[in-house]
């Protein structure tokens, strides 16, 4: 089942996808939601995912956050619960880097994160998601704001699992989240015309040895 919310603008977009038959995009060729983040949750046994035409496991009680130029297809799309948001609706880049479109989960140290569920995190899920049901079907005049809360929500639960499991106990300053963010972000913007590590480095001040220091 698919929910959409569109902002009275027209512009911004929220999608609360449940179990669908198929959920596939192409970056290339599907114009209509290449500029959407995706944040995954496979809650079926462990599958296949193909992403930029490299395939993946994709365990179960797993999420992924998948970034909005990637293309991506499900090997069993009817065990995916999966949200999906544009720019529109949700980037608050100066003033939230830490949750918002150019945060850890999309442009942090990896660009698949798998972040694996326990008991009590799948629990946390389920609540999640139940209150996105929820407030997608009901016709509150602040409904827009309320789905844009529940998706922080979201992605800060996310976001505190992933650091926890691709950062282990290492207190890590926010100087080394923010270079790490800031370096996928450009890349990102640049990786068709500049391919050496020096562009980058000078682009935030810092050495190529730093940069891959950092990096290791």
């Amino acid at each position: 089942m698919k929910r959409i919310f569109t902002t009275t603008d027209g512009q911004g977009q929220l999608i609360l996808i449940a179990q669908p038959t198929i959920f596939e995009k192409d970056f290339y060729i599907d114009t209509q939601t290449k500029y959407f983040h995706t944040i995954a949750w496979n809650i079926g046994p462990t599958q296949m995912i193909k992403i930029d035409e490299v395939y993946y496991a994709f365990e179960e009680n797993t999420v992924l956050p998948i970034m909005l130029n990637q293309s991506f297809e499900f090997e069993n799309a009817s065990a995916i619960i999966a949200w999906q948001f544009n720019r529109e609706f949700y980037c608050i880049v100066n003033h939230d880097q830490e949750v918002g479109c150019v945060g850890f989960l999309f442009f942090g140290p990896s660009p698949t994160m798998f972040v694996t569920l326990d008991v009590e995190d799948k629990l946390k899920m389920e609540k999640i998601h139940t209150s996105f049901v929820e407030e997608f079907d009901s016709n509150e005049d602040i409904k827009g704001e309320m789905l844009r809360m529940l998706l922080v929500r979201l992605i800060i639960t996310i976001t505190r699992l992933a650091k926890k499991q691709y950062l282990g106990t290492e207190e890590v300053v926010d100087e080394k989240f923010n270079l790490i963010r800031q370096f996928n972000l450009l890349v990102e913007i640049h990786f068709r015309t500049e391919h050496q590590i020096k562009f980058y480095a000078s682009q935030l001040n810092k050495s190529p040895k730093t940069i891959s220091n950092y990096f290791s």
